[in-house]
């Protein structure tokens, strides 16, 4: 009862907490929506399963790859421009969408591929920046609550994403729904730019990155759970 009492409180009194979730909730479920329609657009401009599967691996493989090292470059830039500047652009990147059915063969993929891989770069800065961005809003007493709560939201979304996503897909015309996806990017934005930072990260100069990954790497290779964690996500 007490950790309810807690959770209600933390929303009450902390609105731009309430705008994270908000945010979150909002362009996860869109991105998954997305995702599915990414799948049917890949349908469309292939010829074969082997060509959309190379297609939609490769696409994503390079995005996974460079997400290793963003989470060290976050650390040494603004949390909150990150996120609004990276919301702001994944708008017109999902827009052109729309046009990838235009061109044909090699043109209509190297095109998908193209937005799609801006488009991991991007989903990459942001998730680590909205979790990074949490102890610049929160009171240090209720980052557990705040994170627990910031990590149950997007356990559910992935649940609850891809299904609800295919309902829309199927309602809705796939150029209604880029629109759509977009808008929510720009609401994202704009909500996101309005946070008051609380906190202050450490200063870009207190930190070494290369240093960071050294030790980052050796506590992966001494700790296998950590490993299976990696492994496992």
């Amino acid at each position: 009862m007490k950790k309810n009492n807690d959770i209600i409180r933390v929303l009450k009194h902390s609105p731009d907490y309430r705008k994270l979730l908000a945010t979150t909730t909002v362009t996860g479920l869109t991105t998954w929506g997305s995702f599915i329609s990414m799948l049917v657009l890949l349908g469309k401009i292939t010829d074969n399963g082997l060509q959309l599967g190379t297609l939609w691996a490769v696409s994503g493989l390079v995005p996974i790859a460079m997400s290793f090292i963003l989470g060290g470059l976050i650390d040494r830039m603004d949390t909150k421009k990150i996120i609004v500047v990276s919301e702001l652009l994944k708008s017109p990147l999902y827009a052109l969408f729309i046009l990838v059915p235009v061109f044909d063969g090699w043109a209509a993929w190297i095109f998908f591929f193209v937005i799609r891989f801006f488009i991991g770069v991007l989903s990459s800065l942001t998730a680590v920046a909205r979790q990074t961005i949490i102890p610049e809003i929160m009171k240090e007493e209720d980052l557990i609550i705040a994170n627990s709560l910031n990590f149950s939201l997007t356990s559910l979304i992935r649940l609850i994403g891809a299904a609800s996503g295919g309902v829309l897909v199927t309602l809705l015309n796939l150029n209604v729904f880029w629109i759509l996806t977009s808008l929510s990017f720009i609401y994202a934005g704009i909500t996101m730019w309005t946070l008051n930072l609380q906190n202050s990260k450490i200063k870009p100069q207190e930190r070494n990155f290369l240093g960071e990954l050294k030790i980052g790497l050796s506590v992966v290779k001494k700790q296998i759970y950590i490993r299976y964690v990696l492994l496992f996500a």
